[in-house]
């Protein structure tokens, strides 16, 4: 019987290119990701603010319906430098000096007004008892995406 030895040479490892290769992979998976990511963060926020100023507005338009302080309910809002509202209650309109704002919002962060415009603002006033107002639209933007919320002149958001 003939026995010879055989020797093998074994491999172990990953070579330079192989490596190179999968982080390559890695990189443009990453930035497919970051992209996808900010937009649909970005999208949430604009989301969240909206459902909000309705929420809002609902529940503004109730607290004039139901007669709550004997008073008159709306939301101011302003496109500045920092984009808000306030929920308030005034004898007649926002510029009485007796209005009490009971609650002040600000827009998170890379939202922003788009109506009302730039430097201006808005006010929603609902009217005791019936909840009437003036029709107006509130639009809202982040990057590409909007969201126009509607008021109607019944007091119907949409």
């Amino acid at each position: 019987m003939n026995t010879s030895l055989s020797l093998r040479t074994s491999k172990e490892g990953f070579t330079l290119l192989e490596i190179l290769l999968v982080v390559g992979i890695l990189v443009v998976i990453a930035a497919m990701s970051r992209d996808f990511y900010g937009s649909f963060v970005s999208g949430a926020q604009l989301s969240d603010n909206a459902d909000t100023i309705i929420y809002d507005l609902r529940s503004t338009r109730d607290k004039a319906m139901n007669g709550q302080d004997d008073r008159i309910w709306g939301i101011h809002f302003v496109n500045g430098a920092n984009d808000y509202y306030e929920i308030f209650s005034t004898p007649s309109d926002y510029t009485d000096l007796s209005k009490i704002i009971n609650v002040t919002s600000y827009l998170k962060a890379g939202v922003s007004f788009s109506y009302p415009a730039e430097s201006q603002s808005i006010d929603i006033i609902f009217n005791k008892i019936s909840g009437t107002t003036t029709a107006a639209n509130i639009i809202l933007n982040s990057g590409l995406d909007t969201k126009t919320i509607s008021v109607q002149g019944q007091g119907l958001v949409n």
